[in-house]
């Protein structure tokens, strides 16, 4: 009773902690105009100020995963949480656009070790034939907690300001460093490679990871399914539907968090789908299509309501949580004292297309930019938003091919 006990508690500190970065990594989605006027940016160095978090995240992967694999999970998670704390004090407290990036970054570093943290706890204290749907109830929380950076960050910011709303989330962030110190332990009958007969280089770990072109496979198909998220849910969309919906920030707010709502209803289910069929590509591929026709339709198509945008945001959004099956895919044949390394190779693809897509998109809509000002400040009409959007519903697309022609359903790490 008491080990279960335990799990449950060091499994829910860990997804807290992931609900809370991920409060912090969409966060600049609801404060783009605010930064924009603010700081004096455009949208091609806002781009580049978020995707230093995702360099820095995606960066960090593999070696917080060795991390995982080698020492232990508490210190590890306590000092994390206290560096991603520090990066969002950081970027509260300056103007300047370059410590703005040097902000994002801290804290994109210390983000990088929340997703494989809850996970390890999963390996660590439950049954492995739980992990999917434990990855499945992490996604649920981590878009919770991006609900949270949207709508309710949004309207803080419209009564108190970004840099107040921001220093909420800094006490936060302090709150739960001291949680986690207290509550996270490892399993005493998990047994640690550390050992010197155990130990296997970095080198010859990642071999054994990527040598498998099922593996990169998987990766392809997580980039190109989480990068539509990182560029849309977390940083351009709310702007976008503002202006191609004629709606108040407060409800493009609520549209974009219908993307994590999507993710939030499908990452359970599509887990727990998963573990009983053992179907996985067949369910990539539905998922692939349902996001592409969503996503065409959402940033290209007619919207004639309000309404229809939520439901095309929560297609999109159960779409987009497929990717937690790559997790069990790339894991299944993995050696357990590997888990970390393939878990920081699988979620550094996902997160890659924060670093690529953001920049890649910003400086698409700021080329198109046809020199319209408010406030001294460039003004980006809806057609600019569209021209560089289009890249999401092409993401979509790709992971249908990858789905249907480069992965195999005999077994979900072939």
């Amino acid at each position: 009773m008491k080990n279960n006990i335990s799990a449950i508690l060091c499994y829910t500190v860990a997804t807290l902690f992931l609900g809370y970065e991920m409060g912090l990594q969409v966060s600049p989605a609801v404060m783009v105009n605010e930064l924009i006027q603010d700081i004096g940016l455009n949208a091609s160095s806002l781009s580049l100020i978020s995707a230093a978090y995702f360099c820095a995240y995606a960066g960090m992967q593999i070696p917080a995963g060795i991390m995982f694999d080698k020492f232990n999970a508490k210190i590890i998670l306590t000092i994390a949480s206290a560096i991603c704390t520090l990066g969002i004090f950081v970027f509260v407290i300056t103007k300047s656009p370059l410590l703005l990036a040097a902000g994002r970054f801290i804290t994109g570093f210390g983000s990088a070790f929340a997703f494989i943290g809850v996970l390890i706890m999963a390996k660590e204290w439950f049954d492995k034939k739980y992990f999917s749907i434990l990855v499945g109830i992490a996604q649920l929380i981590a878009a919770l907690g991006a609900m949270f950076g949207e709508v309710p960050l949004s309207i803080s910011i419209e009564e108190n300001g970004w840099q107040n709303a921001i220093i909420g989330l800094t006490i936060i962030g302090v709150v739960l460093t001291v949680l986690i110190a207290i509550i996270i332990k490892n399993n005493p009958h998990h047994e640690k490679n550390i050992s010197s007969d155990n130990k296997i280089s970095l080198i010859n770990s990642l071999k054994l990871i990527i040598k498998s072109k099922q593996n990169w496979a998987i990766a392809l198909y997580a980039f190109a399914c989480w990068g539509p998220v990182t560029s849309f849910a977390e940083l351009w969309g709310v702007e976008f539907l503002r202006q191609h919906l004629t709606v108040t920030k407060t409800e493009a707010a609520g549209i974009v968090s219908s993307v994590w709502v999507g993710i939030a209803i499908g990452a359970p289910i599509i887990g727990i789908i998963a573990a009983k069929k053992n179907k996985f590509i067949s369910i990539l591929r539905v998922t692939s299509l349902v996001g592409f026709i969503s996503t065409f339709w959402l940033i290209l198509g007619p919207v004639k309501s309000v309404y229809m945008a939520h439901t095309l945001a929560i297609g999109f959004g159960i779409a987009a949580a497929s990717q937690i099956l790559t997790f069990s895919m790339i894991t299944a044949n993995i050696p357990d004292k590997l888990a970390g390394t393939a878990i920081g190779f699988m979620n550094m693809a996902v997160v890659a297309g924060g670093a690529i897509l953001q920049p890649l998109i910003g400086t698409i809509i700021h080329y198109y930019w046809d020199g319209i000002t408010k406030n001294n400040a460039p003004w980006y009409t809806s057609n600019d938003y569209q021209q560089a959007l289009i890249i999401i519903p092409i993401c979509f697309f790709i992971c249908c091919l990858i789905s249907l022609y480069a992965l195999k359903e005999d077994s979900p790490s072939n």
